[in-house]
C-alpha cells in the first residue's frame, strides 16, 4: 500500500511540474506577439464606445522577475529580447468605459499557460550559440 501511495505521489508531482512546460521556443533578438481582443468576463463583447488597453509583461521560466514591458491599445507588441535570455511573455487587459470609468487590470495570460494560448505554449529566447572550435591540428 505504501509503495502505491509513493508511486501516486511521484506521478502527481511529475504532472504538476510539467503543467506549464514550454512547447516551442522562438529564437530571435526581437519578437512580435499578438492576441485576440479581450471580452467582458462573461465572454460578451466589449460595448461600443468602450476601449481596451493591454499591459505586456515578461518573466523568467520559474515565475521570477516579472517586468512590465509596455502598455498598448493594439493587439500586438514587439518585444526586444536581451542577449542570453529566455523569457515567458504575458498580457493583461483593462477596460475604459465610455463614461470614463476605468476597470482593474485582468489577470495575466502567460505564454506558458496552455489555457489561453491558440497554438500551444511558447517562450522567446535570444541565446547565442558557441562558435566552432578553431586552431584544429594534430598533436
Amino acid at each position: 500500500m505504501r509503495k502505491i501511495a509513493i508511486l501516486l505521489m511521484a506521478m502527481l508531482l511529475l504532472c504538476a511540474s510539467s503543467a506549464n512546460a514550454v512547447d516551442d521556443w522562438h529564437q530571435a533578438d526581437s519578437k512580435t506577439i499578438a492576441w485576440d481582443a479581450a471580452t467582458l468576463a462573461d465572454g460578451s463583447p466589449i460595448p461600443v464606445g468602450d476601449s481596451l488597453d493591454y499591459n505586456v509583461y515578461s518573466r523568467n521560466e520559474d515565475g521570477s522577475n516579472v517586468t512590465l514591458l509596455g502598455t498598448t491599445n493594439l493587439l500586438q507588441y514587439t518585444i526586444t529580447i536581451p542577449v542570453d535570455t529566455k523569457l515567458i511573455v504575458g498580457v493583461s487587459a483593462r477596460r475604459t468605459m465610455a463614461d470614463g470609468t476605468v476597470t482593474d487590470w485582468s489577470t495575466t495570460n502567460w505564454s506558458d499557460d496552455p489555457t489561453g494560448n491558440e497554438t500551444g505554449t511558447f517562450g522567446v529566447s535570444n541565446i547565442r550559440n558557441a562558435a566552432p572550435p578553431s586552431g584544429l591540428r594534430p598533436q
